[in-house]
């Protein structure tokens, strides 16, 4: 008995085979460090409140707007898929203009992601992937922020499907006027939170996922 392979898996596998390299790459960004989640405290979370504690008396509270923008790209041997998570809300604190001390809590709707292939994003909210039915959310809470050669190095627990996970990565933050701005580009391993599981993901879909982050927050009038 003869047994059909699919064309996009034998693709996949003689890519494999032949080592092709480039093939079907998204922007190319630096690769975020992945770690075991930190506890957010008061003294890694300066000027944000603690559950139970107040906020500093010299933070200011910023809100994140509608013109944010969460945009990913996933590889794969024959192309690459763009996509974004449009629903978000969140906020940030800044103790006076010190961006070291500026801390950010954002949650980003799971179900609601976009990609540019629409039986793509169907597939990307089933179980093997975000699983958007058991976790609709994901959330992204700032735990340390370091000045470094260029911009910032920021550091947060990144929680999806449930996975909570250390992630740094560099980014670029400006503060002026009452505007909070940050910008960053960065990939991350998806597996390292459970986001595509199965023979044929692991076959077809490179796991590295390059992420675009372009948030801006403005000064909450009413904290």
């Amino acid at each position: 008995m003869r047994y059909a392979i699919p064309l996009v898996l034998l693709a996949a596998l003689l890519l494999a085979a032949t080592g092709c390299s480039g093939c079907g790459r998204g922007p190319a960004s630096e690769t975020a460090t992945i770690g075991e989640a930190v506890e957010v405290t008061e003294e890694s979370a300066p000027a944000a409140p603690v559950e139970g504690e107040e906020p500093a008396a010299d933070a200011v509270a910023y809100t994140v707007t509608e013109n944010s923008y969460i945009g990913w790209a996933g590889r794969k041997p024959l192309g690459t898929h763009f996509g974004q998570f449009p629903s978000y809300e969140g906020t940030v604190t800044v103790r006076g203009d010190d961006l070291t001390t500026a801390r950010a809590d954002v949650t980003f709707s799971i179900a609601e992601l976009t990609s540019d292939d629409t039986r793509l994003t169907g597939t990307l909210l089933n179980a093997n992937w975000f699983n958007a039915e058991a976790h609709p959310t994901a959330r992204f809470v700032t735990t340390s922020i370091e000045s470094a050669e260029s911009g910032y190095k920021v550091t947060g627990n990144l929680e999806i499907r449930g996975v909570n996970k250390s992630v740094t990565f560099p980014a670029d933050i400006q503060l002026s006027n009452g505007l909070l701005t940050v910008s960053a580009e960065f990939t991350i391993d998806r597996t390292a939170w459970g986001v595509g599981q199965g023979l044929a993901e692991d076959l077809i879909v490179n796991n590295d996922v390059a992420i675009e982050l372009e948030v801006e927050a403005e000064v909450d009038d009413a904290a």
